[in-house]
């Protein structure tokens, strides 16, 4: 009897059903509706699937006279190969899974008597899910129409093997994740949002497993928020693409190839596609790639980090108009490998930029194309970033092309010990700036190999700006700077110094002109042991207000050369300062030197400032002489201050601002300082031959004192004007220590 009654139920039940979707209140022309191929494990098995052009109901106003199934998997026993899945009412479910099959779900409430919108809700939503009666990996295809969905966690191609296709589609479609979504979890994921569509969840995950292919492309329109974070490939494939006016919105941070072996890739292309996040990691600790082009945005409110950490890679490539904005930092190969492009009118915006940061960081930025500009400043006058560094600690390449441009208020190339870097400016147009914009007294900085080893090569008509600059001025530093090439030129506003000052100095630096560029200074050039400037025939380099002329260094009032190093080249002085030393040393010359006028100044100390001169030396303007230290000079004492192949002319005035009397004597090719003898009396004004601490105690007794004071001395009056004064007392210490 039990038995019977059993086989009765299962009779009745499918009949009742049947029934209840006969009475479904659809167009005059609908196709037979029927349920086919799911199963809530309590009800409803077994029934066939419908033919082709046939079409399943879901939906409690729609179809069930009794409560709607809690479970419901599609395409369980055989895929659905008939017409739409129609949603007509509000569906209420805990899982519902579209396990193999093409479905569609259409929210428009056709089937509703007196209208209203058919919506899901529940707990897990599956596209392409392990069958549930066979246990074998199911494929699907889901189409989403005017329908609201609201779920807690979704999943994609969830389980291994399955694979899974979700499209979105129109302005009325919304699908939302109170939780998590992944999207290519141990399957592969598809998921498209398009003319409208939006979606919504606090974090994404696409392809979260080995060999898994996740993706979500949006187009025209479409939306994608989300609330935490997006992980790109975080161990296989995982692709976002925003085309054609989309839009995704990241509250949180983006990681693209977050683990070793992931692959992230990020495309935003097209007028008005846009996607905006925290901070971005492109190639985490796997690798990650981004293309934006043909006008799209991607605006950052912190950072973006190219090749994050060890092992990593990364690559971003922006073209056709399209924009980069970083809130804060832009790093590119931070501590692995990674590159940023830019070409075709592109824009790069960020408050600092490092290329090669950390390390074990290897980094390349490359601007191509006129209209290509990369600006590295801050927009808050008083905050002090605006730096851009190529081989921080890592090493680090720029190279600017074809008419683009790059501007920093600090340009640093191979700025720490294990920095290396590289900066290439080449073809006409090309442009890169060190300007400071906030005003004052503030004064932009190039520096070529400040503890590190920098190059930068200006070529073929490209330029380098600067308020002023260096090259190897540290202990450690090597610098390079060379301009070469029609149009070529370095404007620096105020000084540049090439190699470390200083008599220690241990930084190395090399200005090189050739073939035609022009480097030009507006304040002095300073030279630091063991550097060297290069001016070849067709080459030339300015100081201060001066013309340029082919295959000379031309020092022009208000300019200099000042310093230790080697000139390669023909050096005029028309009207600037030059000095040798650093107090006192040798400025060496490899060409010609001529002075027609301006001053030459020279210290005196233990041994006197030299230029040595492999040419012939020109004389004129002003010779003046200092002290660099105490100094005891006796009649006859010769100092050195030109030597030179040939000599002609002399210097134009004297300023000797020693206590002695120096005669300038010019034999051969050698300038020199003659001390000559004093008709005033030896500032001896103990009378025991020696001038010493009594001579100075006793000038200092009556020191201020004039003939006819009651305390007068007339010894200590040694330049015999009738008082005892400060230029007695400079004539004692001036000779300090010598016999009379």
């Amino acid at each position: 009897m039990h038995r019977n009654a059993c086989l009765l139920s299962l009779l009745i039940t499918p009949m009742l059903l049947a029934e209840s979707i006969q009475r479904w209140e659809g167009p005059a022309n609908a196709p037979e509706t029927v349920v086919a191929g799911w199963h809530d494990d309590r009800n409803w098995r077994n029934f066939t699937a419908p033919v082709a052009g046939n079409s399943a109901l879901l939906g409690w106003d729609a179809s069930f006279n009794t409560d709607p199934p809690t479970y419901v998997y599609l395409g369980d026993y055989r895929p659905l190969s008939g017409g739409p899945v129609i949603a007509g009412g509000p569906v209420s479910l805990i899982d519902l899974k579209f396990e193999s099959g093409a479905f569609v779900v259409d929210g428009r409430s056709f089937n509703v008597v007196g209208g209203g919108s058919g919506s899901l809700a529940g707990s897990f939503f599956g596209v392409g899910q392990t069958l549930t009666s066979t246990g074998l990996p199911g494929s699907a295809d889901l189409r989403l129409v005017h329908t609201p969905i609201h779920f807690g966690i979704g999943g994609i191609g969830s389980q291994p093997g399955t694979s899974g296709t979700l499209l979105l589609d129109g302005v009325e479609t919304t699908l939302d994740f109170a939780n998590h979504v992944v999207v290519g979890n141990q399957g592969d994921g598809e998921v498209h949002v398009v003319d409208g569509a939006a979606m919504t969840a606090p974090w994404l995950h696409l392809a979260e497993f080995d060999q898994t292919l996740g993706s979500v492309q949006l187009h025209s329109g479409s939306f994608v928020g989300l609330g935490e974070h997006l992980n790109l490939g975080v161990r296989g494939l995982g692709v976002l693409e925003i085309h054609s006016g989309a839009s995704l919105m990241n509250q949180g941070w983006t990681r693209a190839g977050d683990w070793p072996g992931g692959h992230g890739r990020i495309v935003v292309s097209g007028s008005g596609s846009t996607m905006d996040t925290t901070w971005l990691e492109l190639g985490a600790q796997g690798t990650g790639s981004l293309n934006v082009g043909d006008g799209g945005e991607l605006h950052l409110s912190e950072f973006l980090s190219v090749a994050a950490f060890q092992g990593s890679l990364g690559d971003a490539y922006l073209s056709d108009n399209s924009t980069l904005t970083v809130g804060t930092g832009l790093i590119v190969g931070r501590n692995g490998s990674g590159s940023l492009a830019a070409d075709d009118g592109s824009s790069v915006r960020a408050k600092f930029c490092f290329v090669g940061d950390l390390a074990d960081g290897w980094g390349s930025l490359g601007l191509v194309g006129n209209g290509t500009i990369l600006t590295v400043a801050d927009d808050d006058p008083t905050h002090p970033s605006g730096e851009l560094s190529i081989g921080r600690l890592g090493n680090g390449s720029l190279n600017v092309a074809d008419g683009a441009e790059a501007t920093a208020r600090y340009v640093n190339v191979g700025a720490f010990s294990s920095g290396d870097g590289t900066v290439v400016v080449g073809g006409p147009g090309s442009l890169l700036r060190a300007i400071d914009d906030r005003g004052g007294t503030a004064c932009a900085e190039l520096s070529i190999g400040r503890n590190g080893t920098g190059r930068c090569d200006i070529l073929a008509g490209g330029a380098v700006t600067a308020c002023f600059g260096n090259a190897g001025i540290f202990n450690g530093g090597e610098g390079h700077l060379l301009i070469s090439g029609s149009g070529s030129q370095c404007v620096i506003d105020q000084s540049f110094t090439v190699g470390a000052p200083g008599p220690n100095g241990g930084g190395l630096g090399t200005v090189e002109a050739r073939e035609s560029g022009h480097m030009s200074i507006g304040g002095g050039l300073w030279l630091g042991n063991g550097s060297e400037v290069t001016v070849d025939a067709s080459a030339s380099i300015t100081t201060g207000d001066a013309s340029f002329q082919a295959g000379q260094l031309v020092v022009g009032p208000g300019g200099g050369l000042f310093g230790v190093g080697k000139v390669s080249g023909d050096v005029a002085v028309d009207g600037g300062y030059v000095a040798p030393g650093y107090p006192i040393g040798d400025l060496e010359i490899s060409g010609d030197l001529s002075m027609v006028g301006g001053t030459f100044g020279v210290e005196l100390g233990a041994g006197s400032d030299r230029i040595l001169v492999s040419g012939h030396a020109q004389l004129g303007g002003t010779l003046r002489v200092d002290l660099a230290g105490d100094l005891n000079v006796r009649t006859g004492d010769e100092f050195v201050v030109v030597s030179a192949t040939t000599v002609s002319g002399t210097f134009d005035s004297l300023l000797d601002l020693t206590p002695y009397e120096l005669d300038i004597v010019i034999a051969g090719g050698t300038v020199k300082l003659v001390a000559r003898a004093s008709d005033l009396p030896c500032p001896d004004a103990t009378g025991d031959g020696l001038v010493g601490l009594d001579d100075l105690a006793a000038i200092l007794a009556v020191f201020g004192t004039a003939s006819g004071d009651a305390n007068w001395d007339a010894t200590a009056d040694i330049d015999q004007d009738g008082a005892v004064g400060l230029s007695d007392l400079a004539s004692l210490i001036a000779v300090f220590g010598s016999t009379c």
